[in-house]
C-alpha cells in the first residue's frame, strides 16, 4: 500500500512537472533570448556546491555510526518547512534538508549572476525557478518528511490510506489534467447561513449580475447610498464573511444604505460576455437602479480589486457622456496602471496568455479552479504545499475556515473578458493611455473622473503592490485621498475595527481636507504620512459621510419598480464550480 502510494505520488509529481514545462515553454523560449549567462561564474558556483556537498557526505558518514546530529553546512533561516526537530537532530533527514538547501542556493546564485535585458524577465524566470525548487523540497515526499514517516509507522499506514481517499476526492473535483488541492473543509459552511448572511433582498437581476439591497440596521440612514462593486473573478461575500468580519454589516451599523453587486458565475453560454457588458449592464445599470430605489440625487460607489478597475472605467465612461450619478468613488487595492502588476505579472506574458487562449476560447471560459490554483502558487509555501502534505501525506482533512472557504468558491472568467480585460490591461496597459480603451463607441479616459476619490493600498499586498495602487490614485484628476492599510490584499481590506489590527498611514490632518496633495512618488508620500493604530474603516466612514447627504428614515429593500425578487444572497452566488 505504502509502495503503491509512493509510486502514484511520484507519477503525479512527474506529470505535474511535465505540465509545468509545457505551460512555461513559450515563456522560457522568450526569456532565453533575453538572458546572458557567464559560463565561468556558473561553473564556479557548481564547483562550490559540489565541494559543500562533499563536506555534507563526509559529515553524514561520520555521524551515522553514532547517530549524531550533522553540523549545519547550510542552515534554514526560519523556514517553516523544516521546523520539525528531526530535520536537525536526525542525521539522515538533516542530510536531505541540507543537500536540498545547497542545491537551491546554487540555483539562486546562478540566476542572480545572469544578466537580463529587463527586470521583468529576471523576475519571471526567478519566479518559475522558485516554483520548481519549492516543489522539489524533501518535505513534500512521504519517504523524506520525518513527520510523515513517524505518522506512517505509528498509524500503520492509515495516513496514506486516508491521503489516497483525499487525493481521489480532489481529483474528482479538479479540472482536466490537473490537481486542485483542497484548502478547507467546506461542510461547515453554507452561503446565506454562516457566510454571506447579512439580511437583504435581490432587487434587480440581468444576465451579468444580481443587485442586493441590504436591510437597514438603524432607524435612519444617509440619503445617498453606497454601491459596492466586488471583483468578478471572486464571489462578493469576502466583504460579508461573518458577523464579526463583514464590512457590509459594519457599514449598515454606521448608518449607511448599502447595495452589493453579485456577479454571474459564467460558463460556456456566457462565452461572449465581455468587459463592456460588465461595465454597462453591470456597474452602470446597478448605479441607475440604486439611484431610482433610493431617490437620491447622487450615490457613492466602492470597488475592490478588479471591481475597482471596472468601477473607475465605468465612472470615466459616464463622465465622458456627462451622465454620471456618482458623488464619490472608493478604490480598494485597485490597479489602473498595470506597468507594475505585482506577482500576477509572472503569468502575464504574451506567449503564456496566447498559449492559454485557444483552450479558453474552445471551452468558453477560463476555469476558476485553474485561476484559483494559479493565485495559490503566488504563495506556494503557504497556500499549496502545506495543504498537499496535510491532505495526502498525513491523511488529514483541511481546517474549517471561512476565508479559505471563500477562496475555494471559484468563479470562472468568460472567454471574452479574458481577451478584453486581461490582455488589454496587463499586456497593453490601456488605461494609462488617454482614450486607450473604447467601450461601446465611448472612450474611457481616467483623467475625466472629477468626483472625489478615496484610494486604499495595502502595504504587504503581493497582487496589487501598494505603490501601484498609489499610481492609480495619481491617474485620477479628481481630489484623491490615498490611504495605506497594513497587511495584504485581503486582510488589509477585511480589517474590522474591533480587532485593532494592522494600522494604516494617511497624510497629516486625517486626509479629510479639500485635497490630499499627492506627492510625486509613493515613497515621498510615505515619508510625509502619519501612522495610526487600528482599522482604516472608521477613517473611510468619516470621509464617506461627507458625501452621503443627510440622514433620512430607513426603508426596507425594494421599490415599486424594483420589488424584491429573492432573499439575499440571491441565486448567482450559489453556483459552485
Amino acid at each position: 500500500m505504502q509502495t503503491n502510494y509512493a509510486e502514484m505520488m511520484s507519477q503525479m509529481a512527474t506529470t505535474a512537472l511535465h505540465q509545468w514545462q509545457q505551460l512555461t515553454r513559450p515563456l522560457g523560449q522568450g526569456l532565453a533570448s533575453k538572458a546572458t549567462i557567464n559560463p565561468q561564474k556558473w561553473a564556479d558556483l557548481q564547483l562550490e556546491c559540489f565541494r559543500k556537498q562533499a563536506e555534507l557526505w563526509q559529515a553524514l558518514a561520520d555521524a551515522l555510526p553514532e547517530n549524531k546530529p550533522l553540523p549545519d553546512v547550510v542552515a534554514p533561516k526560519g523556514d517553516p518547512r523544516f521546523s520539525d526537530t528531526d530535520w536537525a537532530s536526525n542525521p539522515l533527514f538533516s542530510f536531505l534538508r541540507q543537500s536540498y538547501l545547497l542545491n537551491t542556493q546554487m540555483i539562486e546564485q546562478q540566476l542572480a549572476s545572469m544578466e537580463f535585458e529587463d527586470a521583468t524577465s529576471a523576475q519571471q524566470i526567478q519566479f518559475y525557478a522558485r516554483q520548481y525548487m519549492n516543489a522539489c523540497s524533501p518535505a513534500n515526499f512521504a519517504w523524506s518528511n520525518p513527520e510523515v514517516v513517524r505518522d506512517t509507522l505509528a498509524r500503520q499506514g492509515e495516513n496514506l490510506r486516508s491521503g489516497m481517499a483525499n487525493l481521489l476526492e480532489d481529483l474528482a473535483q479538479s479540472p482536466a489534467a490537473s490537481l486542485r488541492v483542497s484548502q478547507v473543509d467546506g461542510t461547515e459552511f453554507c452561503v446565506g447561513k454562516n457566510v454571506a448572511s447579512t439580511e437583504g433582498a435581490v432587487v434587480y437581476r440581468n444576465k451579468v449580475m444580481e443587485l442586493i439591497q441590504y436591510t437597514p440596521r438603524s432607524r435612519e440612514h444617509f440619503a445617498r447610498p453606497l454601491l459596492i462593486v466586488p471583483p468578478f473573478i471572486n464571489k462578493y461575500y469576502i466583504l460579508d464573511l461573518n458577523e464579526r468580519k463583514s464590512l457590509v454589516r459594519w457599514l449598515l451599523d454606521q448608518g449607511f444604505s448599502v447595495f452589493m453587486i453579485s456577479w454571474v458565475n459564467p460558463d460556456a453560454e456566457h462565452k461572449q460576455l465581455g468587459f463592456a457588458d460588465y461595465l454597462t449592464d453591470g456597474v452602470v445599470q446597478a448605479a441607475r437602479v440604486v439611484q431610482t430605489i433610493s431617490g437620491a440625487d447622487k450615490i457613492n460607489a466602492a470597488g475592490y480589486c478588479v471591481g475597482g478597475t471596472l468601477l473607475a472605467c465605468a465612472e470615466a465612461w459616464l463622465s465622458a457622456r456627462e451622465d454620471s450619478p456618482l458623488a464619490s468613488v472608493t478604490l480598494l487595492t485597485t490597479l489602473l496602471d498595470f506597468s507594475e502588476p505585482g506577482d500576477l505579472g509572472h503569468y502575464m506574458t504574451r506567449p503564456l496568455l496566447d498559449a492559454l487562449s485557444s483552450d479558453i476560447q474552445q471551452r468558453g471560459y477560463f476555469d476558476g479552479r485553474v485561476m484559483a490554483t494559479s493565485f495559490n502558487f503566488l504563495r506556494e509555501n503557504n497556500l499549496y504545499w502545506p495543504n498537499f502534505i496535510n491532505n495526502y501525506l498525513l491523511g488529514k482533512k483541511p481546517p474549517a475556515f471561512d476565508l479559505l472557504y471563500w477562496n475555494s468558491d471559484s468563479t470562472h472568467m468568460s472567454a471574452a473578458v479574458f481577451e478584453q480585460y486581461v490582455k488589454a490591461m496587463y499586456l497593453d496597459n490601456r488605461l494609462t493611455q488617454p482614450n486607450g480603451l473604447i467601450v461601446r463607441d465611448t472612450p474611457v479616459n481616467l483623467g475625466q473622473i472629477t468626483c472625489p476619490s478615496y484610494v486604499v493600498g495595502a502595504q504587504s499586498d503581493h497582487i496589487v503592490l501598494w505603490q501601484a495602487a498609489y499610481r492609480s490614485a495619481q491617474l485620477l484628476s479628481s481630489q484623491s485621498h490615498f490611504i495605506l492599510a497594513g497587511s495584504g490584499h485581503i486582510a488589509g481590506i477585511v480589517n474590522p475595527p474591533a480587532q485593532q489590527k494592522y494600522g494604516f498611514h494617511c497624510l497629516p490632518g486625517g486626509g479629510h481636507g479639500p485635497n490630499n496633495n499627492l506627492a510625486a512618488s509613493p515613497e515621498q508620500w510615505l515619508e510625509q504620512a502619519e501612522q495610526h493604530a487600528g482599522s482604516w474603516w472608521p477613517h473611510w466612514a468619516k470621509w464617506l459621510a461627507t458625501h452621503a447627504g443627510t440622514q433620512v428614515p430607513a426603508r426596507a429593500p425594494g421599490h415599486v419598480h424594483y420589488p424584491p425578487l429573492a432573499a439575499a444572497p440571491g441565486e448567482y452566488v450559489l453556483r459552485r464550480v
